[in-house]
Formats: structure tokens, C-alpha cells, sequence
């Protein structure tokens, strides 16, 4: 039984004194608001500072009788006193003695501790050990911290610090080793290596005449910095002392083989960026260097590519090595490396040309992408497969050649790419995306869809709604009789419980070179044979009817028919925003080299000119000119960049 330190009447209660009252099953320190009549209104203690300050009424008071609860009078303490214990100089009882609890403490003045001060404290906890140093300093500690104590604020140094996203204060520094000291134990420490806690106080009393970029922090400072850091957004936003900050910290963390930093600086020398110019022998031996300590497959894959396309070796390809890491890429799952392998073998890159494995390796790829696009997820690689699919029908690789199914595959792929440039800027997006519309423009005359035509006849919607139950969705059909005697039919993916926003059609129609997604579809029903709903036959004037799969001309639910319409229907394909025309040159760095396009507001410039290509610094001949609208190009127009002209 707890043992009361007097027996007291409620006259003797003041304003912030200390009752230990039962809680839950369990006793917890509260501290005292007011009196009421015969009871004592608390609130708990670590809440006290905020409820006296703010007056708030959101706390939650708790009321006791005086009978039920141990009474603790606040005791206040000398502030000298008090900087000799935190200080850890004297124990808590050589300076205070056996006063219990802790939370009864109080003193006028809120202590500030420096960085000399905790670097006291630590060199004591070493020579009196860590078990002798909880008794006498932690507990007390863990209490009076943040209520009767705070450490300094360096706000010259924190100001400095200030001015790099993602990078702790000294003041916070400060507080972690604090909290490095005291908490050990609970992080499974028996012993704090005071030595490291030493050095960690020493390099923020350093701190104060040092520039940021010549700090020493500890590991996992860097390591959160490189994290928050690698990412296109912060290389673009980044200042350039932030740069040379997050370069500082990965080339350090490198050196002792930090997997976050050698990730980042792996993947910033391949292409290069603002942090590192492009090094692909260096980003290949990081990759190696990875593949040792990580079993990450994307690592493999990236290295596929290295090979493939020769980053190492003048651009010759070294395609042994590239089919060597594209399969291990491909057996970890990466689709890349799994489209990769069929062009591999498709042409007889490093292994056997086969032509049944190059398109068995697309079509799956294929099926399983295009269920992503469906859903609105456009950041996959549906756009690099369905360009592959285009190809293999374009050229007969394990198919018979057919142009238009080609153009139908491209037509996706235009699309994807458009959408995924316009939410990522992914490595190579840019030049997919030149290929695939060079792809369109070279095949459109070979197909029967030379001329786009909007309104396109079908004889079932099954091709227009296919999508929504590839993905198991319900759709619904709002039909409506017009006064020419013809249906109009209005389809929508119905919603799942609690859903916002379900996915939206997913409809290509080559005929009106047309691809995208659709919230609604909407067909005229003409020459209506046979229309039953419910096996009755209809002849109303509206109808709703939810259906899960289309049979031709059996709309079905569970199995079961709940529709038949026996017609021909008229799709009329939305209208494309061509947006504004554009002036682009296209240019080559060498005779009979790829093209490459560039913007150019310049009228004067003409075939044969040369100018300088932004983004490689060097001289290039204009090989085209030529006007597009947006919505012709192949790429987001903020995307291209401007070409300089050569005085």
C-alpha cells in the first residue's frame, strides 16, 4: 500500500501540485487546476504547461476526492542547484535528497543547457557507468525534460542551417544525442559508445565557426538527407548549396558502402544531373558494387541497358553481358528487362534469333500492362509494349503482317507516352516518344485509316466497353428512345462501395485516329431487330440496365442474360484539341545521324544551318523544318527545348 507523505485537507492544495491518482487500474501523476466544493480538479501532468498557458477547455480535467489520491506539494528548487544536477556535477540526492516523485520539482526560472553542458554530462556517465548514472541521473532526467529544462538555440547556427532543406538544426542535433543518452537502454543498448557521443557534442560546439558544407554529422543524418534529396523535383528545386551538400554526403557514405547513397549516386552519374555530369563507366561499377550487398533485380536491368546500348565502350553494344543481366532482371519480375529479352531475340542480339519467344515475351508483357493502363495507372510501361506490339505486327514477327493492327498498337503507345511525359520524366521517355511518332507517320498510308473519320459504324459495343471487364468492373446502360425512333445507349463503369472515382473507359478507334480515356460512351442503336430486357421485349421509352460481360449481342449479369439488342450502332468519337501550332526544327549531329527535334520561334532558320543543341552544348545541322500542332507532337511541348542559332 502507498504510503501518503501527510495527511492534508484541501486548503493545503495549491495550483500545480502533484497527485498520484488511481487511473485505469493503474495510478498516474496529475497536476492540480483548481478546488471544487470537496474535490480537487487535475488535469494529467505532462499536459499541465500546455492547460495553464493556453486555458484551453479541449483538456480533459479528471476531479478526485482527497480520500483516494497521494498528495505531493510542489517543491521548488535553487536554479544553481539545479544546472550542478543536470549537469550531472552532483547526483539528484546529493542535491536535492530522497524528495519523490520527480514530477513534484519545480523552479522558477527554465533552465537552458548548452552543448558544453551535455558534453559534461556525457564524460561523467564514462567514468561513473551507465548503470551508477541511471540511478542518479536519467530517471530525474526523463522527467524534468522539456518542464523544467530546454537546450540552447544556436540561432546563428540553426539560421545557416536553415537554408538546406531536410538538414537537422543544432539545436535538434543537440537534442538527439540527448536522447541517445537516456534512451539506450529501451533502444536495446547497455552501454552508450560515449566516446561517439563525445565526438557527436564536440562537432556541433564546432559548429559555431564553421560554414554548413564543412560540418561533420553522423551517418544517419546524411543518409535521411540523400533520401529526401534523390528525386527529380529536389534536383530541380535544389539550391546549389544544397547540391554540393547532398554530394558531400553521398561521395562520404559511399566510402563506406551506404546502399542509399551509392543508389543515388549510381543512378545520377547514369544520365547524369545537377549532383553528378553522366559517367556510365562510374555508374556501372556502382551498379556492380551493388549487386554485391543488394538483390535488387532493377540493378540488373540497369545494367542490361548499360550493355546493350555500349554507355561503356564508344556505343558498341556488348550484348553477351546485356542478355547475361536482362535475365536475371526478367526472372526478378522487371518488365524492361522482359521486353529487352524479346528484342533481344528477336533480332539475334547475343542469343539465337527466335521470333516465337520474341512475341510470347510481349504478349504476356502486354496483358499484364494493359490492366494497369485501364485502371489509370499511366506511369506504367504500356506505352514501351504496346510500341513492341505494333512492331511485331508491323514486320510479321510470329504473326502475319498486318499494318493497320500495327497503327491500332501505336496509336496506344502515342497515347500512353503522352501521358506518362506529362507525370514523369523518366530516362528515355523522350526519344520512346520520337519513336513511336515516327512509327505512326511512316505506317498511316500503308493502313485503310489514311483519313480519320469520326463517326465509326460497329455491330456490337463489346469492342468500345471490353476494357471495363478485363477488370472485373459492372457497367451500367441508361437507354433512351428518340423521337426518330432510334436508341440512344449511355454507358458508365458503375462505382464500387465507397469508391470516388472509378476507372474511365479505355477506348482506341483507329478509324478516327483516336485513343484515350472516356468517362461516359454513347452509341446510337439503329435498325433495331430484337431488343429484349429481362427476356421481355422492350418497347418503353427509357430503361437502366447493369451488366458484367458482354456475348456479342447478350449483355450479362452473374452469368445470367439481362439484355439483348440485335442493331447496328453509331459511335461518334470525341473531338481532339489540336491546341496551338508549334515551329520545330530537326537536326542532326552527324551525316546520316538521328534526328533530333527542337523547338525554334525563329523564322530565318532554314535547312542546312547550323545551330547549337541545348542540351549537348555542340554544333548541329538543321536537316527539317516543319510545324506541328500540340497535340501532334510527340512529347508534352514544355518538354522540347529551344534551339540556339550560331552567330
Amino acid at each position: 500500500m502507498k504510503k501518503k507523505e501527510s495527511i492534508f485537507d484541501l486548503s493545503m492544495v495549491k495550483k500545480g501540485d502533484i497527485l498520484d491518482a488511481p487511473f485505469e487500474g493503474d495510478y498516474e501523476y496529475f497536476s492540480v487546476v483548481r478546488v471544487e466544493k470537496r474535490k480537487i480538479v487535475c488535469v494529467p501532468w505532462n499536459d499541465e504547461k500546455d492547460y495553464y498557458e493556453d486555458g484551453c477547455p479541449e483538456y480533459l480535467e479528471f476531479r478526485f476526492y482527497p480520500k483516494d489520491v497521494d498528495y505531493y506539494p510542489c517543491v521548488y528548487a535553487d536554479s544553481e542547484k539545479l544546472i550542478q544536477f543536470l549537469r550531472y556535477e552532483k547526483s539528484f540526492d546529493e542535491v536535492f535528497g530522497d524528495i519523490r516523485p520527480y514530477v513534484r520539482i519545480r523552479c522558477d526560472k527554465h533552465i537552458i543547457l548548452s552543448a558544453e553542458d551535455l558534453l559534461c554530462v556525457i564524460k561523467r556517465f564514462k567514468e561513473k557507468g551507465f548503470d551508477t548514472a541511471e540511478k542518479e541521473w536519467i530517471e530525474p532526467v526523463r522527467v524534468m525534460s522539456a518542464t523544467i529544462f530546454d537546450f540552447a538555440e544556436t540561432s546563428q547556427l540553426n539560421k545557416q542551417e536553415e537554408q538546406y532543406r531536410f538538414l537537422l538544426t543544432p539545436d535538434r542535433l543537440l537534442y538527439n544525442t540527448f536522447l541517445d543518452l537516456i534512451n539506450c537502454r529501451y533502444n536495446g543498448v547497455d552501454e552508450p559508445d560515449y566516446d561517439d557521443l563525445i565526438r557527436q557534442t564536440g562537432n556541433i560546439i564546432n559548429m559555431r565557426t564553421l560554414p554548413v558544407i564543412e560540418h561533420e554529422y553522423p551517418d544517419w543524418v546524411m543518409e535521411d538527407y540523400i533520401a529526401k534529396m534523390d528525386n527529380d523535383e529536389m534536383y530541380a528545386a535544389a539550391t546549389d548549396d544544397e547540391i554540393a551538400l547532398f554530394v558531400k554526403f553521398t561521395d562520404i557514405l559511399c566510402e563506406k558502402g551506404n546502399k542509399t547513397a551509392m543508389y543515388a549516386k549510381a543512378y545520377a552519374l547514369y544520365g547524369g544531373n545537377r549532383a553528378y555530369k553522366c559517367d556510365w563507366c562510374a555508374s556501372r561499377d556502382m551498379l556492380l558494387k551493388l549487386m554485391e550487398i543488394d538483390d535488387n533485380p532493377f540493378l540488373a536491368n540497369t545494367l542490361g541497358y548499360i550493355y546493350y546500348y555500349g554507355r561503356c565502350t564508344d556505343g558498341v553494344p556488348e550484348y553477351d553481358k546485356a542478355f547475361y543481366y536482362y535475365n536475371i532482371g526478367a526472372a526478378g519480375g522487371v518488365y524492361e528487362s522482359r521486353y529487352k529479352l524479346s528484342d533481344m531475340y528477336r533480332h539475334g542480339y547475343g542469343v539465337k534469333k527466335n521470333d516465337t519467344i520474341a512475341r510470347k515475351l510481349i504478349d504476356d508483357i502486354y496483358d499484364e500492362n494493359y490492366k494497369y493502363i485501364l485502371s489509370g495507372e499511366t506511369k506504367c510501361k504500356f506505352a514501351d509494349v504496346a510500341l513492341r506490339m505494333g512492331n511485331l505486327n508491323r514486320y510479321g514477327i510470329g504473326c502475319d503482317e498486318d499494318m493497320n493492327d500495327a497503327y491500332y498498337y501505336y496509336l496506344q503507345a502515342d497515347f500512353a507516352i503522352k501521358q506518362r511525359l506529362r507525370e514523369v520524366d523518366w530516362y528515355g521517355d523522350a526519344s520512346v516518344a520520337e519513336g513511336i511518332a515516327k512509327a505512326i507517320e511512316e505506317i498511316l498510308p500503308h493502313t485503310i485509316y489514311k483519313k480519320a473519320k469520326r463517326t465509326v459504324h460497329y455491330y456490337s459495343v463489346g469492342f468500345l466497353l471490353q476494357n471495363a471487364f478485363r477488370i472485373h468492373r459492372r457497367v451500367e446502360a441508361k437507354i433512351k428512345k428518340l423521337s426518330s425512333g432510334q436508341y440512344r445507349l449511355t454507358f458508365r463503369i458503375l462505382p464500387k462501395k465507397g469508391e470516388k472515382n472509378p476507372p474511365r473507359f479505355f477506348v482506341t478507334v483507329p478509324q478516327a485516329h483516336f485513343c484515350g480515356y472516356l468517362d461516359k460512351i454513347s452509341v446510337t442503336a439503329e435498325n433495331v431487330f430484337n431488343f429484349r430486357i429481362n427476356g421481355k421485349e422492350f418497347d418503353g421509352d427509357e430503361a437502366t440496365v447493369t451488366f458484367d460481360n458482354i456475348e456479342y449481342d447478350n449483355y450479362c449479369m452473374y452469368g445470367e442474360k439481362v439484355m439483348h439488342i440485335d442493331a447496328g450502332f453509331i459511335f461518334i468519337a470525341p473531338k481532339t484539341d489540336e491546341g496551338r501550332e508549334y515551329r520545330f526544327v530537326s537536326v542532326v549531329f552527324s551525316p546520316n545521324g538521328k534526328h533530333y527535334d527542337y523547338l525554334c520561334d525563329n523564322p530565318d532558320v532554314n535547312v542546312g544551318d547550323e545551330v547549337t543543341a541545348p542540351d549537348y552544348g555542340i554544333t548541329a545541322i538543321v536537316a527539317a523544318v516543319f510545324t506541328r500542332k500540340e497535340s501532334e507532337c510527340a512529347k508534352p511541348i514544355k518538354k522540347y527545348k529551344r534551339i540556339k542559332i550560331v552567330d
